[in-house]
């Protein structure tokens, strides 16, 4: 079955034993450190590849797209369309209207999927001219370029611009002892500059994703509203693409840092990559597993659509979650590893439909929630809900359980449970190694 995959487009695939001893870039970390100098070989090889991530952009291109991200508000556009289509009588100017609306979304999405979320509207104003047509793209690049720092505010929020690690305050809330932080990057698609040729570039920070771009979450919301969202994470991708090696001393720094404030509390740290993103290089994940390797004292967890992540050879504290909806071919590397024995940690998302009948609502239909922000069940909602898990999924269902019952386990090594994670329910059973999948609920 392996050999008859190796030929898929766009993918390399090994069998589990080959991928350990092929692999270039594990190899080429393994006895070697973040801080070896920049003239190392592999190192070089490395550095690269990260590179090479980044699609230059048409000039022409970019500033068209600026042109209509600033021109048009998006919002404003897709509510008015959504009113004219409710009419029950629609005139022909409604439709014309429609059809020109429509257009609009259709090119915003489309430019959404080429350049995720972009460059802030904000920003874009700052460096437009008089005719509202050209855009300083060399304001745009000295923007980009400048290195984050990497101070760390303990302040429960995701840090703004000038952070490398903002701490989610989320995790911390009910994670006892283990304060959580995280590192993001642009959702989908990034903006960056390529360093060595001085081109503006896309890179595909979401290479696995599928079903889920419509309405990934990291592309709305506090991802898109805030002008230093977009500039910080744009600004850890350009460093990490264009200096590794100085982005994981520097990031290394970060979590000792915070490991040494922890400490005094008898806390300890974890590190999340990617509330939004993912490994989108081998050479990337090649270097954070070196990372992990140097720390083997801090749990580094992700999730990933990315099917050769999970099949790399990576040390145990840094854990790596399969997440559904990603591309055809991805899947495909996965049912390989499993056919071969492989031991998947899963994160699932449940429909609705199998516990909405199940939970008390609001007047509008929707979830009513206890004091906690949880769903209030009704009767033996709960219980019914773990049957119809078990009984989809093929679990025992005495290994189905919630988020509190797993807190009262004592942890181990062996994948055993499956946990029911609501959204307001922080994110522990991804870090845990018992947990066989993470049954994430909304609705």
């Amino acid at each position: 079955m392996i050999d008859a995959f190796k030929g898929f487009p766009g993918f390399k695939v090994y069998s589990l034993d080959e991928f350990s001893e092929k692999n270039p870039f594990h190899d080429s970390l393994k006895n070697s450190t973040i801080s070896e100098s920049s003239d190392n070989t592999d190192i070089e090889q490395l550095k690269m590849d990260l590179l090479s991530a980044g699609t230059p952009v048409d000039t022409n291109e970019l500033q068209a797209y600026f042109g209509r991200k600033i021109g048009n508000d998006i919002t404003a556009t897709g509510n008015r369309l959504r009113a004219l289509k409710a009419k029950k009588i629609q005139t022909e100017k409604d439709k014309a209207e429609i059809e020109k609306l429509s257009a609009i979304v259709k090119q915003a999405f489309a430019d959404k999927i080429k350049f995720g979320n972009g460059v802030h509207k904000s920003f874009l104003s700052k460096i437009v001219d008089e005719s509202g047509n050209n855009f300083d793209l060399e304001q745009l690049k000295a923007a980009i370029k400048k290195r984050p720092g990497l101070k760390l505010k303990q302040n429960g929020k995701i840090e703004k611009s000038g952070t490398f690690l903002g701490q989610n305050g989320k995790m911390q809330r009910g994670a006892g002892s283990r304060i959580f932080y995280n590192i993001g990057l642009p959702a989908l698609r990034g903006i960056a500059v390529n360093e060595k040729t001085d081109e503006i570039v896309v890179v595909d920070t979401c290479p696995g994703a599928g079903k889920c771009v419509p309405y990934c979450y990291a592309m709305n919301g506090g991802y898109i509203m805030f002008p230093e969202v977009w500039l910080s994470q744009a600004r850890i991708l350009n460093y990490l693409i264009n200096d590794p090696v100085g982005f994981f001393k520097e990031l290394k720094q970060a979590i000792l840092s915070a490991q040494k404030k922890a400490e005094k509390n008898g806390d300890t740290v974890v590190v999340r990559y990617h509330d939004a993103g993912d490994f989108f290089s081998p050479a990337y994940l090649a270097f954070a597993a070196k990372l992990a390797r140097e720390m083997p004292d801090v749990d580094f967890y992700a999730y990933t659509k990315v099917g050769n992540n999970i099949i790399s050879d990576l040390p145990d504290n840094l854990i790596l979650n399969w997440s559904e909806d990603a591309k055809s071919a991805d899947k495909k590397v996965i049912k390989i590893a499993l056919d071969n024995g492989k031991q998947i940690k899963n994160s699932l998302t449940i429909p609705s439909e199998m516990f909405s009948d199940l939970i008390q609502k609001v007047n509008n239909g929707r979830p009513d929630y206890d004091e906690n922000g949880k769903f209030i069940w009704l009767g033996d909602g709960l219980q019914e809900f773990k049957q119809r898990i078990a009984k989809k999924y093929g679990f025992d269902v005495s290994t189905v359980i919630t988020f509190n019952e797993m807190l009262t386990k004592e942890e181990t090594n062996v994948p055993t449970w499956n946990v029911i994670v609501q959204s307001r329910e922080p994110d522990d059973s991804a870090r845990r190694r018992d947990v066989a999948n993470t049954l994430l609920v909304f609705h």
